[in-house]
């Protein structure tokens, strides 16, 4: 009764401000039946987040990580989970920022490849599979490289090592050398073609 009471009253009393002000929060959201994330935090201390309020919060991070320079898709999104954004938020965010523009994979891999040197396609593929592009817009974008320019890229390289070895620099060596720089098939055989056609055993 009237004990029983004065008890709780007592207890409540000795609760901390913010523990009193979080048990307000939650019962107002039950009351408004806003779903309540659990695991990321929200304003306060223990506080837990609403999904508009993850969603608002997990935006304003890509808008922060997308100041200082272009990301991919999967980078944003890869942020956003080491933040503690469950992956429905992190696609909500993903596909915002990329109906206005804001995250394009096709424009981040041209700037990215804009702002390297000129490297045989297979290294500039696996840079760009490491930095989350996805493997259609890395052959789109690939397919326009110059053939000619990777060619003598290519060729000098092959007559450096063979000056530099001499005989001993076989043409499966050189083949086998040029394949681990990541020249194309293409281009190892046309180089071994050409260094034969110079006489090169």
């Amino acid at each position: 009764g009237i004990a029983e009471r004065g008890g709780e009253q007592a207890a409540r009393a000795f609760q901390s401000p913010s523990r009193r002000a979080r048990e307000k929060r939650g019962r107002r959201r039950e009351l408004a039946g806003v779903p309540i994330i659990h695991g990321v935090r929200g304003h306060g201390p223990g506080d837990v987040m609403s999904g508009d309020e993850q969603y608002e919060k997990a935006r304003e991070a890509a808008y922060r990580y997308l100041a200082c320079r272009s990301r991919s898709v999967l980078q944003v999104a890869a942020m956003l989970h080491r933040k503690g954004f469950d992956g429905e938020t992190s696609a909500r965010v993903t596909d915002h920022l990329k109906e206005y523009g804001l995250l394009n994979d096709k424009d981040f891999a041209q700037q990215y490849l804009l702002k390297k040197p000129l490297r045989p396609r297979g290294v500039m593929a696996a840079d760009l599979r490491k930095q989350g592009v996805d493997r259609h817009v890395i052959e789109e974008l690939l397919a326009g490289v110059d053939f000619s320019a990777e060619m003598s890229m290519a060729l000098t390289l092959a007559l450096d090592r063979r000056k530099r070895l001499g005989d001993g620099c076989t043409m499966a060596k050189m083949a086998a050398f040029l394949s681990r720089r990541g020249f194309s098939p293409e281009i190892v055989e046309t180089v071994c073609n050409c260094l034969g056609n110079m006489g090169y055993p």
